[in-house]
């Protein structure tokens, strides 16, 4: 490599970062593009050129879940809810850091960051809290799940197709809904099989926020539902089920107040008529779930989930089991929000609504409804902090040249060369 050099060089560097008496590079910090720096080395009349390409990689934060804790099972793909905003847990999160308006440049990995994980953006709001959803591929019950979040990286602005092909929501689901406030009749679905419900009321609104980014409020009577129709219902043949909404204003009791109901038969949800009585009915005989009532306050928030396995039916409310009846659907679910001709409205408002073909542990159910009931405490984001990923690509002259040796030390991204 040219003419060796002999004693001492100085050193110099060009085009940001610095450079010290002992040829160690530290990267400048305020990198956030891929930049690349000039570093020359001096013997008396003697020199040589190397440049460093410092390949900046943009942010990352370690996502914990200790509200996960004290639980029986391992939950494997769960969907868990982050709603970001700046500084979010005291993170340092900035949308300023992120190179797209729209959030596309996030990415996630599991904790040993080896593995991209499937994630949803629900919305996003730059000016405020956004909505995301991702498919944490294992969450202990000790407390000690996480996962990484990365963005920034120019080399990884476009939208995987994860965060709109359902892969999110893999993991069983059938229909997902979480009420965005697009407008319209027409409930999008997340889950893979992207079903379409239309709303029927002659009076609704769109309403942000809900649980989740948004709600569905129907205030023109009892015939209001939101109704899959008789081809994209979905089927629970294979008996074992999980149906589950957000509410908020349950219907008073002087009609059934259905929750989920089949194309001919079953309410898979039911409060029963003139009672506070929760249940599940299949053809025309409604049995209770054990002692399940349900008579929450007004303007305040609920979960209700129905889980069918084996021959019965277990009901939740808030994630707490409240008993189980003695049968279960295994017909069809059409309706939500009423029976499929109206008259038994459940509520005034609804949000994420899930149906899922597989019969949900008790530990899920508390889980799903802990991650939207109170994502602040199931979550903890860590330090929000850049990362950079200096390379070195060597450059001779006929005088000498300067030899790429050295090690990368991350994450204070300094590079060793030597001469």
């Amino acid at each position: 490599f040219g003419v060796a050099m002999a004693g001492t060089c100085s050193w110099s560097v060009s085009g940001g970062g610095s450079i010290s008496a002992a040829g160690l590079f530290t990267a400048g910090t305020s990198d956030v593009v891929t930049l690349t720096h000039t570093v020359t080395a001096t013997d008396g009349p003697v020199s040589g050129t190397a440049a460093i390409t410092v390949a900046v990689g943009g942010w990352s934060m370690y996502i914990s879940v200790p509200g996960y804790f004290d639980r029986a099972d391992t939950l494997t793909n769960f969907p868990a809810l982050l709603v970001l905003s700046n500084n979010v847990g005291g993170s340092g999160f900035d949308y300023s850091t992120l190179l797209t308006t729209n959030g596309c440049d996030l990415r996630f990995t599991d904790a040993a960051g080896t593995t991209n994980l499937s994630y949803e953006i629900e919305s996003w709001d730059p000016g405020g809290a956004s909505y995301v959803w991702v498919q944490v591929p294992a969450l202990p019950g000790n407390g000690a799940g996480g996962f990484w979040a990365t963005w920034g990286d120019p080399a990884a602005t476009n939208r995987l197709p994860c965060t709109t092909n359902g892969a999110t929501w893999s993991q069983g689901y059938q229909l997902v809904e979480h009420f965005t406030c697009t407008g319209g009749t027409a409930v999008a679905d997340s889950s893979p099989f992207r079903r379409t419900a239309t709303i029927t009321s002659a009076a609704y609104s769109w309403k942000n926020p809900g649980p989740s980014s948004g709600c569905l409020r129907m205030f023109s009577g009892l015939n209001d539902r939101v109704d899959l129709g008789t081809t994209t219902n979905v089927h629970l043949s294979n008996g074992w089920w999980t149906a589950s909404a957000w509410f908020m204003n349950l219907q008073p009791a002087t009609a059934a107040r259905t929750l989920f109901r089949g194309n001919v038969n079953d309410h898979q949800v039911i409060v029963k008529n003139g009672s506070t009585a929760l249940g599940t009915q299949t053809n025309t005989t409604f049995q209770q779930c054990g002692t399940a009532t349900l008579s929450p306050p007004n303007g305040t928030w609920h979960q209700v989930t129905a889980v069918a396995t084996g021959g019965v039916t277990r009901m939740y409310v808030d994630g707490v089991p409240l008993g189980s009846a003695g049968c279960k659907s295994t017909n069809d679910i059409r309706c939500i929000n009423n029976y499929q001709s109206g008259g038994q409205k459940f509520a005034e408002y609804i949000d994420e609504v899930r149906i899922a073909t597989a019969g949900r542990s008790r530990d899920w159910v508390w889980a799903e409804y802990m991650t939207v009931a109170s994502p602040g405490s199931f979550l903890q984001y860590g330090a929000a902090a850049s990362v950079s990923t200096p390379q070195i690509d060597a450059a001779c002259n006929a005088n000498g040249c300067i030899t790429p040796a050295g090690s990368v030390e991350t994450p204070t991204d300094r590079v060793y060369v030597r001469v």
